[in-house]
């Protein structure tokens, strides 16, 4: 490996490889295959390396050994982290647009969206569904764009017929995001957030676990960051204490 990638880099690809040769048999009666991600910055340069591993058999003339296949994926990691900058500055952008219409809005989709991260992460949930809960929650309120400024920044209540503006509002969001290929899926989470567990929410009448968990978790946030926040309809935000009250 020396005359091929130069001294340094073997060393990390033998360590890897001491516990494969010592346990071939079992690897390759389980069929499973070894993969790892490298981060160098050496002489050789500054690389993303992932490295495939097969266990080798010995025999009476060779020792165990191990087949290494290895791919530089720097241009590929590089230019998928530009895309994932350019798509939260794109999120970014349409949450500042919300905030520009309804100052409430903006503030309120970044806490639900912290406090629907951290309960995601609390169940245990996957990357994919942290990263469902964490869009969704930030986009949910984007169809609050098409209701009247007025409506969203009364004081006091608001009418029944004002309510409903702002309820649809979400579904609004949902169709809009349709649009938009996520690699997770967030325009139905949105559409989901007001599903209820029994069956009584909106639109589908969903109920129990048909409901997606993403929009289980940021309906739970979104209640809870709701009721904890300063609105210009009523005095007082309830305590942690109440909200979780209520919640439960």
């Amino acid at each position: 490996m020396n005359a091929v990638i130069g001294p340094v880099r073997p060393k990390v690809f033998e360590e890897i490889n001491k516990p494969i040769i010592r346990d071939t048999e079992e690897i390759l009666e389980s069929g499973r295959r070894i993969m790892h991600l490298h981060k160098f910055d050496d002489e050789v340069g500054r690389n993303l390396i992932r490295s495939v591993h097969y266990p080798l058999r010995g025999d009476r003339d060779h020792a165990p050994a191990v087949l290494m296949i290895l791919d530089d994926i720097t241009e590929l990691m590089e230019e998928r982290e530009h895309k994932e900058r350019v798509f939260r500055q794109l999120v970014n952008t349409l949450v500042d647009l919300v905030g520009q219409r309804d100052p409430f809005s903006a503030n309120h989709a970044t806490r639900v969206a912290d406090v629907a991260i951290n309960i995601a992460k609390e169940m245990g949930l996957k990357t994919e569904e942290i990263d469902t809960v964490d869009i969704a929650a930030q986009l949910m309120n984007l169809g609050k764009t098409l209701v009247p400024v007025e409506v969203l920044t009364k004081p006091g209540a608001l009418t029944e017929e004002e309510l409903d503006l702002v309820r649809n509002s979400i579904l609004t969001s949902a169709k809009l995001l349709e649009g938009i290929e996520f690699d997770v899926p967030v325009a139905e989470t949105v559409r989901q957030v007001q599903e209820h567990w029994d069956g009584s929410g909106r639109p589908s009448g969903l109920s129990g676990e048909d409901i997606l968990i993403s929009a289980r978790v940021v309906a739970v946030a979104n209640s809870f960051t709701a009721m904890i926040s300063r609105r210009t309809h009523r005095k007082d935000p309830a305590t942690f204490d109440e909200a979780e009250n209520i919640l439960m």
